[in-house]
């Protein structure tokens, strides 16, 4: 929760706040919370949207804080028992402390009663009063501190962070929530030049993400609404962060929100990965071996280059099953699956359950040659494994049949003629006596 001390001592705020009334108005408008702003002889001058949204009270309603505190509490014994927000203020200056947050209920214009945390600020001369809607969340205490929790600078009191920046693109403030993301402050990035070179240090990366206020404007000039743009920001610690950035022009300046998605990236890359990952073995299934082979085939096509796959059968499969049992056939596989993941290291290589005791691995930028030597080298992992199998014909250990093809792509060729030669080379080696590679261009 930003602390009262903060908000009223936080010199961009301050000049942010003061600059112009206009712009003052715009940021107390955006605000999801309500605000008040009174002079110091308790004269209200300007309820933001919020304020009137939730409490439907005008400033010709309330024209000051007497009349606000005598329609907004009717009962004098629970508007006596009311501290005044000027004096908590000033109290919690005087003794250099956080200023408590204030419970109140409220009786609305309409009748109705609200339920706000009340806290606030001393700005120049002003008195900056700030209402946390918790009408929906006071049902016990724990709700009441996770609302006091979120309530956040003027500027926000959902968790999303902001940045504020004049058409030169000098950056002005950046809020708590801001820091706390990304952990730079207005003197490690005083231009929107700096904050790039320093979010997005990849010079592709940065290149690729449109300039916010060039998106701002092509939005405003077809009359629809900015389009969130979705960024990875490398910290001021080095970590990464998955962000939404969304942003609009405010008289002469440009406000920047961030939502941080970063958890929610992971938890969809989580899912991703489950949906790609074969259950019983822990590497690819089919699906992702699919599209990662489609992948590649496009972009071998582009580049003129070699793509190769092999495909593997555990020969005799169904008599393992039939003498050992489908435990002892679903340990065998998993066996297989990490010989494989322990030999396809590269990370643009794939290895993945094909179909039941089917294997196959993909090499990008991979000879007919090089291919072969992987093959050779899964084949003879396998047999130093030596899974006991003495029903075998073969040997008295569990053996792979291989295919393996290799094609460079090009016009008229199809992503199946490369499937289907691996398939055929695959059939050769165990029409041939199996525990064999069959390759070829």
């Amino acid at each position: 929760m930003s602390s009262i001390k903060d908000i009223a001592g936080h010199k961009q705020v301050s000049d942010a706040l003061l600059e112009t009334k206009e712009r003052l108005q715009a940021i107390m408008d955006a605000s999801p919370m309500a605000i008040s702003w009174a002079d110091f002889e308790g004269n209200l001058e300007y309820n933001n949207n919020k304020f009137r949204e939730l409490f439907g009270y005008t400033i010709e309603d309330i024209p000051t804080i007497r009349e606000w505190r005598r329609r907004a509490y009717p009962d004098p014994a629970y508007r006596d028992s009311l501290p005044s927000l000027f004096n908590s203020l000033i109290e919690a200056q005087k003794q250099d402390r956080e200023m408590t947050p204030i419970e109140i209920t409220v009786t609305c214009k309409d009748g109705s009663i609200r339920h706000a945390a009340q806290m606030g600020a001393l700005v120049s001369n002003r008195i900056l009063a700030i209402y946390n809607d918790i009408t929906e969340s006071k049902k016990t205490e724990e709700a009441l501190r996770e609302s006091k929790e979120r309530l956040q600078a003027i500027m926000d009191a959902s968790p999303v962070a902001i940045s504020w920046a004049d058409f030169e693109g000098n950056l002005e403030y950046n809020n708590r929530k801001h820091f706390e993301l990304f952990g730079y402050t207005i003197e490690d990035i005083p231009t929107i030049r700096e904050w790039r070179r320093r979010a997005y240090p990849n010079p592709s990366y940065r290149d690729s993400i449109p300039f916010l206020f060039n998106a701002i404007t092509e939005a405003q000039k077809q009359g629809r609404e900015m389009t969130p743009i979705e960024v990875t920001v490398t910290c001021k610690d080095g970590s990464i962060r998955h962000v939404t950035q969304m942003g609009a022009l405010v008289s002469n300046r440009i406000l920047v929100i961030y939502n941080d998605i970063t958890e929610l990236k992971h938890y969809q890359n989580f899912l991703e990965n489950l949906s790609a990952t074969d259950g019983l073995t822990g590497i690819s299934n089919r699906r992702r071996f699919d599209d990662f082979l489609e992948q590649e085939w496009r972009r071998a096509m582009r580049s003129k280059t070699p793509l190769s796959l092999i495909l593997m059968d555990i020969d005799l499969f169904k008599g393992f099953n039939d003498n050992y049992g489908h435990l002892a056939g679903d340990d065998c596989l998993r066996q297989l699956a990490q010989c494989l993941a322990g030999i396809i290291r590269r990370s643009i290589d794939l290895a993945a359950r094909y179909g039941g005791e089917e294997f196959a691995c993909v090499l990008p930028d991979t000879d007919l040659e090089g291919a072969m030597w992987v093959a050779n080298r899964i084949r003879q992992k396998v047999n130093e494994m030596n899974i006991p199998y003495t029903f075998s014909s073969i040997a008295n250990h569990v053996t792979i049949s291989m295919g393996v093809a290799t094609l460079v792509p090009v016009p008229g060729q199809s992503l199946s003629d490369l499937i289907q030669n691996a398939d055929n080379l695959l059939y050769m080696a165990k029409q041939n006596g199996r525990n064999q590679i069959r390759g070829e261009l």
